[in-house]
């Protein structure tokens, strides 16, 4: 401001009136820049520090860990906000991932869409009754079917009908209390041993994606005598129906869904756990989809 006045005046001159009364309030607004300066170095990512990080890092849904420190965070915000552009796309999410974790090595982390999964459902029934069941997949598929009877039970000729599809599998023969009926689209055994020449199959029934009714019956349940609409020389009356327990075990690709895999030696290096990535990636995925985080 001195160095603006004309000479006369004696600005320079630091012991002169003029150059006092200047300085006297021309340190405040000194001052003032560099608070001025400061908050907008606070907005910015590069240089904000502590809670200034943290609240910019809140304006990302990007959360502070505990024990990160700035730079890691600094980081993690940056990613958050190309996430937010870049929609939640599998590159997006990789390479988010990966900067989460501080790798660059591509096969550190790998996203599988639709991953294989192992599934497995129960259902306790007794001759001439249905159910509903889905393959929960995005496909069809051939189960592996497990049938046993309660003990003191039997059966003959047990049968499996996907009633949709008209696709039938009967073990021809007797099945009792304390043995396991496995039945496959390329063998079947009893207790273990092959009996795969005994069944017989008019395309064996699949679990379809959108759900099928099936249904359980036997070589005496078109017999069983039924309360008032049975005839006596026709019918077969007992005093109990044995229950079955038939057991489906299939494969197939999770709908709308996908998996992080993450070696462990890149997951351990970068002091995070499972917990602290599937939080993350929770927070990017799209509405419907599931996502999961398994370590490799």
């Amino acid at each position: 401001m001195c160095d603006r006045l004309p000479k006369f005046y004696k600005g320079w001159d630091r012991g002169s009136l003029v150059y006092a009364f200047i300085s006297s309030f021309a340190s405040q607004i000194d001052d003032a820049d560099d608070q001025i300066a400061e908050i907008m170095r606070s907005h910015w990512v590069d240089s904000a520090r502590g809670q200034d990080l943290d609240l910019l890092g809140a304006a990302v849904a990007s959360k502070r860990m505990q024990g990160e420190g700035d730079e890691k965070y600094r980081s993690r915000i940056r990613r958050a906000v190309s996430d937010y552009r870049g929609g939640g796309t599998v590159r997006a999410i990789l390479e988010s991932v990966m900067g989460l974790i501080g790798t660059s090595t591509e096969g550190d982390v790998e996203i599988v869409e639709n991953p294989l999964l192992s599934l497995s459902e129960e259902v306790k029934v007794m001759a001439g009754e249905t159910w509903t069941i889905s393959s929960r997949t995005v496909e069809d598929v051939d189960p592996r079917i497990s049938i046993s009877i309660e003990e003191g039970g039997e059966v003959k000729d047990p049968t499996l009908t996907n009633l949709k599809t008209g696709e039938v599998v009967t073990f021809k023969g007797t099945l009792v209390g304390g043995q396991e009926l496995v039945l496959s689209k390329g063998r079947s055994e009893l207790n273990g041993e092959d009996v795969t020449g005994r069944v017989e199959i008019k395309g064996f029934p699949r679990l379809l994606r959108e759900g099928s009714v099936w249904k359980y019956s036997e070589s005496l349940s078109g017999l069983l005598g039924v309360f008032d609409s049975a005839k006596f020389d026709e019918h077969t009356f007992t005093k109990g129906i044995p229950y079955l327990t038939i057991r489906f075990e299939w494969e197939g690709h999770a709908p709308a869904s996908f998996e992080v895999r993450i070696r462990s030696g890149a997951l351990k290096r970068s002091g995070l756990g499972v917990e602290d990535v599937e939080r993350f990636v929770s927070k990017m995925r799209a509405a419907g989809v599931s996502s999961r985080v398994r370590v490799i």
